[in-house]
Protein backbone atom coordinates (compact mmCIF):
# COMPACT_ATOMS: atom_id res chain seq x y z
CA UNK A 1 0.00 0.00 0.00
CA UNK A 2 1.59 3.28 -0.81
CA UNK A 3 0.22 6.89 0.18
CA UNK A 4 0.80 9.97 -2.28
CA UNK A 5 0.00 12.81 -0.57
CA UNK A 6 -1.50 15.26 -2.93
CA UNK A 7 -1.80 19.60 -2.34
CA UNK A 8 -5.25 20.45 -1.00
CA UNK A 9 -6.25 22.42 -4.12
CA UNK A 10 -10.06 22.85 -5.29
CA UNK A 11 -9.36 20.98 -8.76
CA UNK A 12 -8.12 17.77 -7.48
CA UNK A 13 -11.44 15.74 -6.66
CA UNK A 14 -11.41 11.82 -5.18
CA UNK A 15 -10.89 9.26 -8.15
CA UNK A 16 -9.16 11.37 -10.11
CA UNK A 17 -5.85 10.20 -12.16
CA UNK A 18 -2.20 11.44 -11.64
CA UNK A 19 0.75 10.54 -14.39
CA UNK A 20 3.53 9.67 -12.25
CA UNK A 21 7.50 10.28 -14.36
CA UNK A 22 9.95 9.70 -11.46
CA UNK A 23 9.39 7.89 -8.17
CA UNK A 24 11.55 6.79 -5.20
CA UNK A 25 10.71 4.32 -2.85
CA UNK A 26 12.93 3.66 0.36
CA UNK A 27 12.43 1.18 2.67
CA UNK A 28 12.64 3.02 6.25
CA UNK A 29 14.20 -0.19 8.02
CA UNK A 30 16.86 -0.69 5.77
CA UNK A 31 17.76 3.32 5.19
CA UNK A 32 18.12 2.93 9.01
CA UNK A 33 20.14 0.01 9.74
CA UNK A 34 22.58 1.20 7.08
CA UNK A 35 22.65 4.69 8.84
CA UNK A 36 22.99 2.58 12.14
CA UNK A 37 25.84 0.62 10.40
CA UNK A 38 27.51 3.09 9.09
CA UNK A 39 27.81 5.38 12.93
CA UNK A 40 29.46 1.80 14.15
CA UNK A 41 32.19 1.57 11.86
CA UNK A 42 32.93 5.36 12.24
CA UNK A 43 32.73 4.77 15.86
CA UNK A 44 35.43 1.76 15.66
CA UNK A 45 37.76 3.49 13.17
CA UNK A 46 38.14 6.66 15.44
CA UNK A 47 38.37 4.26 18.98
CA UNK A 48 41.30 2.16 17.07
CA UNK A 49 44.60 2.06 19.02
CA UNK A 50 47.77 -0.15 18.93
CA UNK A 51 50.84 -0.59 20.96
CA UNK A 52 54.67 -1.90 20.27
CA UNK A 53 56.76 -2.86 22.45
CA UNK A 54 60.61 -4.83 22.75
CA UNK A 55 61.44 -6.39 24.93
CA UNK A 56 65.53 -7.85 23.97
CA UNK A 57 65.75 -9.08 20.49
CA UNK A 58 61.94 -9.60 20.51
CA UNK A 59 59.31 -6.94 18.84
CA UNK A 60 55.79 -7.98 19.95
CA UNK A 61 52.77 -5.95 19.42
CA UNK A 62 49.32 -5.95 20.43
CA UNK A 63 46.59 -4.30 18.83
CA UNK A 64 42.53 -3.16 20.28
CA UNK A 65 39.76 -2.22 17.92
CA UNK A 66 35.90 -2.71 18.09
CA UNK A 67 36.02 -4.51 14.93
CA UNK A 68 39.42 -6.15 13.88
CA UNK A 69 43.64 -5.40 13.78
CA UNK A 70 45.59 -7.50 12.11
CA UNK A 71 49.02 -7.05 13.32
CA UNK A 72 52.59 -8.05 12.27
CA UNK A 73 55.92 -7.32 12.04
CA UNK A 74 57.46 -7.34 8.41
CA UNK A 75 59.79 -9.74 9.48
CA UNK A 76 59.12 -13.71 8.38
Amino acid sequence: MFRISVPNVSSVKAGNSFLIDDIVLTEVTDAYNAQNTADANASAISTLNSTVSQQGDQLTSQGNSITKLTNDSGDD
